[in-house]
């Protein structure tokens, strides 16, 4: 992880200092939760990705106790609506995109892997310690224990709309983009395909994403991440 502006206590019991590194090993378990249920220490993991990725009410950012007391008091409501945590903020495709290039910020290259399972959890509600080929088909009907930030479809033009109007397509995105990563784009592409036959918007979107996860395993800057997402909008067209 690289250097983190936000350092303060972590009320999950971890008292992390601001680095990941420090919270949670490789296989997405707690290190100071090794009593706790997999989706437990899940959870957990995204409570302390969420700081990372929403500024708090401190300097520089900073989160008080009165954030986390906000956060737990509604932290159904944030993941299901991230534009509530700051309402005078981007919105939509444009908050994503700006999100997950947030979060990739805190990792080292040569943590290009794990970078790419916490945005599975994160985006998608992936379990980062789970075989990540049949947790990544989970996307198929959405995951049923762990929330993913839920972005409205704002900036994302309606060819790319799943069926359903009402079901955000980022989490699709990210799902099959940790698929396409972890495999190659035509394996991506074809599960993609036949999980849903019959809702092009969702597997022309799928079918970008499993491109661009590929992309993305090639090397470079892990920020690229940001790009990548800016670049659906335009593909859409």
């Amino acid at each position: 992880m690289l250097n983190t502006p936000i350092n303060a206590s972590d009320p999950t019991g971890h008292r992390c200092s601001g680095d990941v590194d420090e919270c949670f090993d490789y296989d997405g378990k707690a290190i100071n939760g090794a009593n706790d249920t997999e989706i437990q220490n899940e959870r957990k993991k995204q409570n302390f990705l969420f700081q990372q990725i929403f500024k708090g009410s401190g300097p520089n950012g900073i989160w008080t106790t009165s954030d986390w007391d906000r956060y737990y008091a509604n932290r159904a409501d944030f993941w299901e609506n991230p534009e509530l945590w700051d309402p005078e903020g981007p919105t939509g495709w444009a908050l994503f995109a700006l999100q997950a290039e947030r979060l990739s910020s805190y990792y080292r290259p040569e943590q290009q892997d794990q970078f790419v399972r916490d945005f599975g959890l994160v985006f998608a509600g992936i379990p980062s310690s789970s075989n990540f080929v049949s947790a990544a088909l989970s996307v198929r009907y959405g995951p049923s224990d762990l929330q993913h930030l839920a972005y409205t479809n704002d900036g994302l033009p309606k060819s790319l709309w799943d069926n359903d109007p009402t079901l955000d397509q980022a989490h699709h995105y990210a799902g099959i983009f940790v698929l396409g990563y972890f495999t190659e784009p035509n394996s991506a592409s074809f599960v993609n395909t036949m999980r849903d036959l019959g809702n092009p918007g969702d597997i022309a979107l799928g079918n970008f994403a499993a491109g661009s996860g590929w992309a993305y395993s090639l090397g470079g800057d892990l920020s690229l991440i940001g790009n990548l997402i800016s670049a659906v909008p335009l593909y859409g067209k």
